[in-house]
């Protein structure tokens, strides 16, 4: 049945026409980890086999594994249980598409509160269902698809479920890296979705035999031709996926090694509404808000600003008063139930016996909330601005003058701490790891503007053997005090040597905002043979974008600092480019507009400027196209490859580069700039 299956695949997905030639046994079994593999070997671990479902379009592998030991094991100071299982199910498909359905309808099913993304696969998710306040008391699942094969691996141990799905998915990677030209694209399907609206899904078949490079483009709308931003599209044979502007345009570039051909293709999708989605009531989600407060008694009015944040029906919060010139914080609670919010709002002061308290009732719209309160002080009317305060991404490069990270060394008994963070590796006996301390005063991580903040590790290029896992923990002590409160675990895998900066985020959010918090530990256990090593950036590498940095997500109002800024110079610049789709100079002064860039680690990959006014004209870094170049400087560096285009690393956490045009774009002028695979766009400003 098995054989029948790989024929399926290598007829029904047309993507080299070459026979697939595979042992039945080698892909049945190749997925699954011997148990000699586990941690504990034979000894501990039982596996009952591998089953097979046949089904039209695929087949599904099932198997079990059970773990016994005569004593219960501490595993990263987390104490587990003597005996668990591991469910593990593998579908192989006959097209991306089917694959792709699968993985929607298995992660549908999963608590989103409890779910996060690992890098397991092309994408992958990991969540836990727990039993009681114990750390490993829970049912914990993993799901993750990589091109036809998806993924479903349960367990009641998160250290077990990790050991089984780790070696899964390298088994998978290895399959598919194996046996490349069963995958290499020949055709590109599209898997087109958003909130509230009805997923699409097409497919473009290449008639030409070699191309070199694909490209779809085209634009997302929905009810009444209205664009729709956020559409993401996933391409579901590379695993990846691109979001639609803000004109619901994307464009995406697939490039196939050996081709002579580049292919372009064009599709708009008109999206059509979830049925019962017109009459959904406006959802609450938190943020920071302005507020305005009326008396009734002596038409007095208060403006503050109030941070809700939502968990389940439960409003917590603080409100930012300003009286007499001077702002106070008073603590918020309440409720959100079916469009009707109630908040709490304590103003007592402390050390006061005087009891102060204030209610506030309302209803939701999509815009606002509005109603009534009561208390202290009299009663009146308020309205709460729910598009008050966005979010903006700052990034700052951790150094000593605003953290210490200190590398500890971990043992069965023995806790070290060494100034720096050459590298992490471990052992059976050995592993090492990172404690984190920051200033939160210089870092500004006090305020209540601050939404959350994660650390960023980035491995150096080359330099890092096996898999890897990693858990975080905050801690009230220092590590010399053994005092960890197990915390957010993050995963990360690599599998090969990669030219570009390879990054891991740990959420830091739970220590900036508990003040008695010293640090967080930061500590590896790594896959595979149990070894190996992985080195991350300190904080004097080169280039820049290696080093240690925390990544800031900080509410703001409106005209606040963007990711990126465009303002055309009022003077001329030098000669470097022309009218031409190079950049050669023609004797002429350059246009000149300066960009101010927020985006650190990431690479600058595409710019577009188009022109004010009815008759539009491009200037772009596209050397494919025929519209006029865009030259690049940074100091006195040009950017631009000898084609003109664009692949550079942003190291600054704000870099300010000149951009160079042949004549002047003209009022409403607009720009498009690609960085790490994300279109952002905007007007460009006039300075003079």
């Amino acid at each position: 049945m098995l054989k029948r299956i790989i024929v399926m695949l290598a007829a029904a997905l047309l993507l080299n026409g070459a026979a697939f030639a595979v042992k039945i046994d080698d892909i049945s079994r190749s997925f699954f980890p011997d148990v000699k593999r586990l941690n504990g070997g034979e000894e501990l671990w039982l596996n009952t086999g591998i089953t097979q479902k046949d089904f039209r379009t695929g087949v599904k592998y099932s198997t079990h594994y059970s773990h016994y030991s005569p004593r219960a094991e501490t595993l990263m100071d987390i104490r587990r249980k003597k005996t668990f299982d591991v469910y593990a199910d593998v579908y192989a498909f006959n097209n991306f598409v089917k694959a792709h359905n699968l993985y929607k309808e298995l992660t549908s099913k999963l608590d989103n509160k409890k779910t996060q993304e690992i890098s397991f696969g092309d994408r992958g998710v990991f969540t836990y269902v727990p039993k009681s306040s114990y750390i490993n008391d829970a049912d914990f699942t993993i799901v993750f698809m990589n091109k036809i094969f998806v993924a479903e691996i349960k367990a009641d141990d998160g250290f077990a479920l990790m050991d089984v799905a780790a070696h899964v998915n390298m088994n998978m990677q290895n399959f598919i890296l194996a046996n490349l030209k069963m995958f290499l694209v020949k055709n590109l399907t599209l898997a087109v979705s958003a909130d509230g609206y009805e997923e699409i899904i097409h497919n473009f078949t290449f008639t030409d035999d070699s191309p070199a490079e694909v490209t779809v483009s085209g634009q997302v709308f929905g009810e009444g031709t209205e664009p729709v931003a956020g559409t993401e599209i996933t391409i579901l044979e590379t695993g990846d996926s691109v979001l639609t502007d803000i004109a619901g345009k994307y464009s995406y570039t697939v490039e196939i090694e050996g081709g002579e051909k580049n292919l372009s293709f064009s599709k708009n999708f008109y999206m059509e509404k979830l049925p019962g989605v017109e009459s959904a009531a406006p959802v609450f989600s938190g943020g920071v808000f302005d507020t305005r407060t009326s008396y009734s008694k002596d038409n007095k009015t208060i403006d503050a600003v109030w941070r809700l944040d939502r968990y389940g029906d439960n409003l917590f919060g603080e409100a930012l008063i300003d009286i007499s010139g001077k702002k106070r914080k008073y603590p918020l609670n309440g409720k959100v139930e079916k469009g009707q919010v109630n908040i709490s709002l304590d103003c007592q002061r402390p050390g006061s016996s005087f009891k102060c308290e204030q209610t506030f009732e309302g209803f939701l719209t999509d815009e606002f909330v509005s109603g009534t309160w009561h208390g202290t002080g009299g009663g009146g009317t308020w309205r709460m601005e729910l598009d008050s305060y966005g979010t903006e991404t700052e990034y700052v490069y951790l150094d000593e003058a605003v953290s210490s990270i200190e590398r500890v060394g971990l043992s069965a008994e023995e806790y070290n701490l060494r100034p720096g963070m050459p590298y992490v590796a471990a052992s059976d006996e050995v592993r090492n790891g990172f404690f984190v301390r920051l200033n939160r005063d210089k870092l500004g991580l006090g305020g209540m503007f601050v939404k959350g903040a994660s650390l960023v590790l980035s491995h150096l290029p080359n330099r890092q053997s096996g898999m890897m896992r990693i858990y975080s923990y905050d801690s009230m002590k220092s590590p010399a005090e053994k005092g960890y409160a197990p915390g957010t675990m993050t995963y990360i895998t690599q599998l090969f040597e990669k030219d570009e900066p390879y990054s891991v985020e740990v959420d830091m959010t739970n220590y900036i905002h508990t003040p008695g918090m010293e640090g967080v530990l930061i500590a590896p256990l790594l896959q595979g043979d149990g070894t190996g090593y992985h080195l991350f950036g300190g904080y004097s590498v080169r280039p820049e974008a290696y080093r240690p940095k925390l990544k800031i997500e900080r509410y703001v109002q409106a005209g606040g600092a963007s990711p990126i800024e465009l303002f055309l110079q009022s003077g001329m610049g030098k000669d470097v480019v022309s009218e031409r789709n190079v950049i050669r100079s023609d004797g002429r002064a350059d246009i000149t507009i300066e960009a101010v860039i927020r985006r650190p680690g990431e690479r600058l990959e595409s710019v577009e400027i188009i022109s004010g006014g009815e008759l539009k004209k491009v200037w772009n870094t596209d050397p494919l196209d025929i519209y006029p170049a865009i030259g690049l400087i940074r100091g006195k560096e040009l950017l631009n490859k000898a084609d003109g285009s664009i692949a550079w690393l942003i190291e600054k956490p704000e870099e300010r580069l000149s951009l160079h045009i042949s004549s002047d774009p003209g009022k409403g002028a607009r720009f498009r700039i690609k960085i790490g695979g994300e279109w952002y766009e905007g007007d460009i400003k006039r300075k003079e």
